[in-house]
C-alpha cells in the first residue's frame, strides 16, 4: 500500500512540473488569440515599469529645488536685442545669465549679471525678478541659455532664435485677454497660444493686447498664465497694458516682472507704455489706465522722430480707440494715428470681434487713402463677452463663441491680418498696402 500511495505522490508532482512548463505557452496563445503578441506583453510591461520609475521624484540640482524659478520670458529690445527675465520667490544671490551658441560648448558661454527688482503681493510675499539683457545676438543665430546663482545650475537649458533680418518678410502673433480666476481659466489660454504657434511657427514676437490675468496681485494667478505659455522662453513676448494690469494707478504686479525696452512715456509707470523697431515696422505699446496726456505728448514725438523710418506702424492699446466702444479719453492718441498714417490699431478689451473700416477722423475713407484700421481680436481666455450693437465705423463685428487668435504677415508690399478661431478655422481677413503703394 505505502509504494502504491508513494507512486501516485510520484506520478502527481510529475504532471504539476509538465502544467508549470506549459503555462507560460499556454499564456502566449491565449493572449495571441486575444490578438496580443509577446513582444505587446513586454512593451506594457516596460511602460508600466517606466511609468512606476518616473511616477518618483526626479534628482534635481538643491540650487534650482531652492530657488524654483519660473515665469522665463524673453523681450524685444530690438533686431538682434534681447532681454531675458526669470522669477523666485527667494532672493538670488549673485544671479547670472549664462549664454552660449547652439554648438558652442558651455565653456565658451558668456555670463551677463542680472538686475533685480521686487513687490509683495497680496498675500505678503516677496516676488523677486531677475533680468539679463544683451546685444551680442547675431542675425540667424541660436542660442542656448540657461541660469546661474552662486556658480550653481539653478534652470533647465532654453533656446533662443534670432531671425535672419535679411529676410523681407515675418510674421508676428497677435493675442489678448487671457484673463481667467482657475486654473482650467488658463488652459484654455494655453490651447490658444498653442494653436496660435503652431499656425506661426517662425513668429519673430507675440504681441498681447492686455489683460493677462484677472488680479494682477494674485501670483497664483501669474504661475498658471506663464505654466501654460512656455513659448515665452523662445518667443519674445511683447504685453499691452490692460484694466488688469494697472488698477487705481498701480501696475507693480504688472510691470515687475517684464522687461521692456526702457522707453516709456514720462510719468508712466515702467514696463507700461514703450516701443521698439523690429525690421520695417514701428511697434507702440500704449496704457490705457493711466497717464493719457503725458503719453500723448510722447507718442507725438515717438512719431515724429521715427516714422520716416519704418514702412509700417502698428500700435497695441486695451481699450479700443474704435471697438465694440470707443475710449474716448484717447482722442488725442487717435488724432496723432490719423496725422503721422498709423497702419494698424491692435485692441482688445471687448472679449469679442471686431474691426473697423479704414478711417481719418472718424470718418470712412478708401482702401487707397491713408486710414487706420482698428481691430480688436476675441478673447484668448474663457471670458466671451455677449456681440455689441453693431457700429457704423465696423467692417466686420462678430461673436464667434470661440477663442482666437490671430497671425500678421509683414512685407515691404502689404500687411496681411489673418483672425483664427482655436481650431485654425479663418474667421477675418484684410490687407493694407504700404505707404508707398498708396499714394
Amino acid at each position: 500500500m505505502k509504494d502504491h500511495i508513494w507512486l501516485i505522490g510520484f506520478v502527481a508532482v510529475i504532471l504539476l512540473v509538465i502544467i508549470a512548463l506549459q503555462w507560460p505557452d499556454n499564456n502566449q496563445q491565449q493572449q495571441e488569440s486575444e490578438g496580443v503578441t509577446q513582444e505587446q506583453v513586454q512593451q506594457e510591461q516596460e511602460d508600466q515599469n517606466r511609468e512606476r520609475v518616473n511616477s518618483q521624484p526626479q534628482q534635481t540640482s538643491v540650487a534650482a529645488d531652492e530657488y524654483a524659478i519660473y515665469g522665463v520670458s524673453v523681450s524685444l529690445l530690438n533686431d538682434t536685442g534681447r532681454a531675458i527675465t526669470w522669477l523666485s520667490q527667494k532672493r538670488i544671490e549673485q544671479s547670472v545669465l549664462q549664454l552660449k551658441r547652439i554648438d558652442d560648448s558651455w565653456e565658451k558661454a558668456i555670463m551677463i549679471e542680472a538686475d533685480e527688482r521686487s513687490y509683495t503681493d497680496r498675500e505678503g510675499t516677496q516676488i523677486y525678478a531677475y533680468t539679463a539683457s544683451s546685444e551680442q545676438f547675431q542675425s540667424g543665430e541660436q542660442y542656448h541659455y540657461r541660469m546661474i546663482a552662486g556658480g550653481q545650475l539653478i534652470s533647465e537649458e532654453y533656446t533662443l532664435h534670432i531671425a535672419d533680418m535679411s529676410e523681407e518678410s515675418f510674421q508676428f502673433i497677435h493675442i489678448t485677454d487671457s484673463q481667467g480666476k482657475v486654473e482650467n481659466d488658463y488652459k484654455q489660454w494655453g490651447r490658444t497660444l498653442q494653436a496660435a504657434i503652431e499656425a506661426a511657427p517662425q513668429a519673430g514676437f507675440i504681441v498681447h493686447s492686455g489683460d493677462l490675468t484677472d488680479d494682477p496681485t494674485s501670483e497664483q494667478q501669474w504661475k498658471w498664465f506663464y505654466h501654460y505659455a512656455p513659448a515665452f522662453s523662445l518667443i519674445p513676448f511683447m504685453p499691452t497694458t490692460g484694466n488688469h494690469e494697472e488698477i487705481d494707478g498701480n501696475a507693480a504686479g504688472f510691470s515687475v516682472r517684464f522687461s521692456m525696452p526702457d522707453n516709456g512715456a514720462t510719468g508712466s509707470q515702467q514696463n507700461t507704455t514703450y516701443y521698439t523697431g523690429y525690421r520695417n515696422m514701428l511697434f507702440i505699446s500704449l496704457n490705457t489706465e493711466g497717464n493719457i496726456k503725458g503719453q500723448a505728448e510722447w507718442l507725438e514725438q515717438v512719431l515724429e522722430e521715427h516714422r520716416a523710418q519704418y514702412q509700417w506702424v502698428v500700435v497695441s492699446m486695451h481699450r479700443g480707440g474704435y471697438g465694440a466702444n470707443r475710449f474716448k479719453d484717447g482722442k488725442d492718441w487717435v488724432k496723432l494715428f490719423d496725422q503721422y498714417r498709423v497702419d494698424l490699431v491692435l485692441q482688445g478689451h471687448n472679449h469679442q470681434y471686431s474691426r473697423s473700416f479704414p478711417l481719418v477722423d472718424g470718418e470712412i475713407v478708401n482702401e487707397q487713402e491713408k486710414g487706420t484700421i482698428y481691430v480688436t481680436l476675441n478673447a484668448s481666455g474663457t471670458k466671451l463677452n455677449e456681440e455689441k450693437k453693431e457700429k457704423d465705423y465696423q467692417a466686420v463685428a462678430f461673436q464667434n463663441g470661440k477663442t482666437m487668435y490671430a497671425v500678421v504677415d509683414v512685407s515691404q508690399e502689404e500687411l496681411i491680418y489673418s483672425a483664427f478661431d482655436i481650431s485654425g478655422k479663418l474667421l477675418d481677413q484684410f490687407r493694407i498696402a504700404s505707404s508707398g503703394n498708396k499714394n
